[in-house]
């Protein structure tokens, strides 16, 4: 019986179990939706909120090929339809799973070693970071995978014969851990290593074999099913990644944690094979061959996860996760054989140090941070959007679409397909001209996905770029469809020689138009509207200069129109030119005021238009005060 446990602790170890739990719970609970969702977090969102049941995720997990079985977002959906989808509703579920593996990694270690080994295993689960950054993930299928190989791992020492309640438990258990991720598979393989040393009634033996028979028999049509659309797409797609590349990254962080430096990981690492090799050595024969059993669960995941990533181009240290009861039993069982109680007290005290330092790291460093910004880009379009703008995301990104979920206005993804040509997309933004006022733009980059930026190009080359925000790893930019509508912009309507018009301008600052003030080192983005009554003569270049009050330039940028892409001999009549300089202005900038000027001239020359109405050469669009740092 799974009670059997706790009904026989003593009461200073029932009092430490129930902190240990409570504990267990505040770390988990801690700050839970602080941090935004990552890409799978949100990928599990629009499973479950997007289905319209069990049934339907399973057909789309068959026709998409999704990597993971379904048990995970079966639960996920019931619970988001119960609490809602904000970030905490979602990962709510994990954080209370989690709590239930404090109390199962100690019944597993009293049933297998002792109640001490118990209470030491059951105490690193609470604080280890890697179990508290899987809690605090929508993506409970890792919880639910330990889970399950826990609750199996504990039916095997008493599996006696086929058909009692115990085999059935066992059977039962580790479906479910294999409906919850294929790999919990790897403990299952472990338990033979038992079964093989310790289990010599030829009866349990049988009962072990026949019951991974029907198991096997079980899981067949699932795999029959999912196989053929792994091996054309998950699994068909290898990557290169070295060795030692690949235990930096699935090793070290499995033992510290993902937010810590590699040596502390290294560290910890090392602690942990002196642990479990002293557990071993002063082990009693029928301990030992319990902890050969952990060994192989650890390691033949360790290999079989590498092997994987020569076939399927994603590594993530998560998929270490069903090894990690035998890593906590290992050590667990070696602290517990350290000869003297004060050294035991020095191991559990730097597990406890150095956990408590790396999960300093996940709560409050953002560098380990999970958020991207995406929080404050829908703040943004949601308070400064009009009924006619469009959001544009170039990359199919899950956690965009979460967070834009809500911003009331349209939505679309551009390109649409993998595939596609110059010409799709340029036509689709120009598409955009009678329909919208402005176009919001979420630039990103993604492997196979407008890698170059040819969607954040074409914008800047089409339309005004009038806002951009830069906010931890995610940018914002708007782009106004029709300029003159744009406060900000500055009608000019000058009429330079050889037919050329000057329409408008549109200065901004380190990406701000609502501004009059300047400093030294920031950027200046000056946008042009130009118009031709005819195809001027010659391919003029423009010229933009910041000039100090002495009338001294000391920044500029010259160029042809529209980074060399629009020469002016190949302008159309009365066609609308956007024509975009920035530069950066010194860093010793001392003038009281700044001036910006435009003109046009020919480099052949050097000879300057003349602006008619003016009597002069050049324009001067803005000037700003100059603060001093």
């Amino acid at each position: 019986m799974m009670t059997a446990p706790f009904l026989f602790m003593k009461k200073p170890q029932f009092w430490l179990l129930i902190l240990f739990l409570l504990s267990g719970a505040a770390l988990r609970f801690y700050r839970l939706d602080h941090q935004e969702l990552r890409g799978d977090e949100a990928f599990s969102w629009n499973y479950a909120v997007n289905k319209t049941g069990p049934l339907h995720i399973v057909d789309t997990i068959i026709r998409e090929g999704d990597p993971q079985p379904p048990l995970h977002y079966w639960l996920l959906q019931s619970w988001t339809r119960i609490l809602g989808d904000n970030e905490w509703a979602l990962r709510s579920l994990s954080a209370t799973l989690s709590v239930f593996l404090i109390a199962l990694m100690y019944a597993v270690g009293t049933r297998w070693f002792n109640a001490r080994v118990g209470l030491f295993a059951a105490g690193i689960t609470v604080i280890h970071p890697y179990q508290i950054w899987l809690a605090q993930d929508v993506r409970n299928m890792y919880i639910l995978a330990t889970g399950f190989s826990l609750l199996a791992l504990y039916q095997l020492p008493k599996l006696s014969k086929t058909g009692d309640r115990t085999w059935w438990r066992y059977v039962g258990f580790s479906l479910l851990g294999l409906f919850s991720h294929y790999y919990s598979g790897f403990g299952l393989a472990a338990h033979l290593a038992l079964i093989l040393l310790t289990l010599n009634n030829k009866a349990r033996r049988k009962a072990w074999f026949t019951a991974n028979l029907v198991i096997a028999l079980v899981l067949l049509p699932w795999l029959l099913t999912i196989l053929p659309v792994f091996l054309g797409g998950q699994l068909a797609d290898p990557t290169k990644i070295s060795l030692i590349s690949y235990l930096e990254t699935a090793l070290l962080q499995f033992v510290s944690g993902p937010p810590t430096g590699m040596w502390t990981g290294l560290g910890l690492f090392c602690g942990w094979l002196l642990l479990t090799v002293n557990g071993v050595q002063r082990a009693a024969p029928q301990h030992r061959n319990k902890l050969f059993m952990l060994l192989p669960w650890f390691g033949l995941t360790l290999v079989s996860v590498y092997a994987v990533t020569r076939a399927r181009a994603t590594l993530n240290s998560f998929y270490l996760m069903v090894s990690f009861p035998a890593f906590y039993l290992l050590v667990a069982f070696g602290i517990t054989k350290l000869k003297r109680p004060a050294l035991q007290w020095l191991a559990a005290s730097v597990i406890v140090i150095t956990s408590g330092m790396t999960l300093y790291n996940h709560y409050f460093v953002d560098a380990w941070s999970k958020t991207q910004g995406l929080r404050q880009v829908s703040q943004i379009i949601e308070a400064e959007r009009s009924p006619n703008d469009i959001v544009i995301t170039n990359i199919p990104d899950p956690v965009q679409v979460y967070y834009l979920r809500n911003i009331g206005i349209p939505r679309s993804l551009l390109p649409q397909r993998d595939v596609f040509t110059t010409e799709q997309v340029s036509a689709t933004i120009d598409n955009l001209n009678p329909y919208f006022d402005n176009v919001w733009l979420i630039p990103a980059r993604a492997a196979k996905w407008d890698t170059d930026g040819l969607v954040e190009n074409t914008l800047n080359a089409s339309y005004l770029r009038n806002a951009d925000f830069n906010f931890q790893t995610a940018r914002l930019q708007r782009f106004a469809i029709q300029p003159a509508k744009d406060p900000q912009f500055i009608p000019l309507n000058y009429a330079l020689e050889d037919g050329v018009t000057l329409t408008g301008a549109y200065v901004a600052v380190n990406g701000i138009a609502d501004t009059e003030i300047v400093s030294p080192s920031q950027w200046v983005r000056v946008s042009l509207i130009w118009e031709a009554t005819q195809p001027p003569s010659t391919d003029y270049q423009v010229f933009v200069h910041a000039k100090a009050a002495d009338g001294f330039v000391v920044a500029q940028h010259d160029g042809v129109p529209s980074q060399a892409q629009r020469p002016t001999t190949s302008w159309e009549a009365n066609a609308q030119i956007l024509d975009v300089h920035e530069f950066q202005l010194p860093a010793g900038l001392s003038t009281p005021t700044l001036e910006i000027s435009i003109g046009m001239y020919d480099p052949a020359s050097g000879t300057r238009l003349q602006i008619e109405a003016l009597g002069t050469d050049q324009v001067s669009v803005k000037t700003f005060t100059v603060e001093q740092p």
